[in-house]
């Protein structure tokens, strides 16, 4: 599912603006029904607990954070918002991410008793202006990474932030 939407990305350079990320979170993983509730271990009762947990959404952020290093012109948007979409995966802050699947979300009402995530990303310019690339100047109608391990790097601006002993880039 994860290399699909990371197909999309590579492909068409619509989904690599804000208004095309955000569509395709929304449609494909919020509207598709990736079960928030489940994979990331929300718990609506101090009884229940998933036995579901899997990172599947973190590992599509940190695979969307890796093509951003390859081609960083490439993108409308910044580490920022990557930042701040898995920070509000994990808050419980946004209905976009409470749940399981569209009928729950329906059927407890989210869209009327919860915000959205993009109310904050996207209509809000002060917030918007932070989540923006500088030197965001596309070229490449589809990008062409390169696939080696070595490649691939840490990033600590995430998993890393936390550290007393971390200075950010």
């Amino acid at each position: 599912e994860a290399f699909f939407h990371l197909s999309m990305l590579l492909l068409d350079p619509h989904y690599r603006t804000l208004s095309g990320y955000q569509t395709l979170i929304e449609r494909e993983w919020v509207s598709a029904g990736h079960q928030f509730r489940s994979r990331v271990g929300i718990c609506t009762t101090k009884h229940e607990i998933s036995d579901e947990f899997c990172p599947i959404f973190l590992q599509f952020i940190d695979c969307t954070w890796q093509i951003m290093q390859q081609c960083p012109n490439e993108f409308e948007f910044n580490e920022d918002l990557l930042i701040y979409l898995l920070d509000s995966v994990n808050s419980g802050i946004y209905g976009n991410f409470l749940f399981n699947c569209e009928r729950e979300r329906e059927e407890l009402r989210a869209r009327f008793v919860t915000t959205s995530v993009w109310e904050k990303v996207s209509t809000n310019s002060t917030t918007k202006e932070k989540f923006v690339n500088k030197s965001y100047n596309p070229v490449m109608d589809r990008l062409r990474i390169c696939p080696e391990i070595a490649m691939l790097k840490f990033w600590t601006n995430y998993y890393l932030r936390f550290s007393p002993s971390y200075k950010k880039d």
